[in-house]
């Protein structure tokens, strides 16, 4: 996956996390946090990464060729 871009997707002006996010990555996991949000962690184990938020389903995300899938 492309976290970087994913990031920067996130973070562009006029976005609602464009203030204060912050992502850092320990190991295959990455931290995205938003104050006043809960934590947001995207998870990289093989070919696909989980997207996970406390209290919420988590997504999991492949990429094949040039598309990714999520579900």
């Amino acid at each position: 996956m492309k976290w970087p871009a994913l990031l920067i997707a996130l973070t562009l002006p006029g976005t609602a996390l464009a203030q204060a996010t912050t992502a850092s990555q320990i190991g295959n996991t990455t931290y995205i946090a938003t104050p006043g949000a809960p934590t947001t962690t995207a998870t990289t184990i093989g070919d696909s990464t989980y997207i996970s938020r406390p209290g919420e389903k988590t997504v999991r995300c492949s990429q094949i060729g040039d598309r990714t899938y999520c579900d």
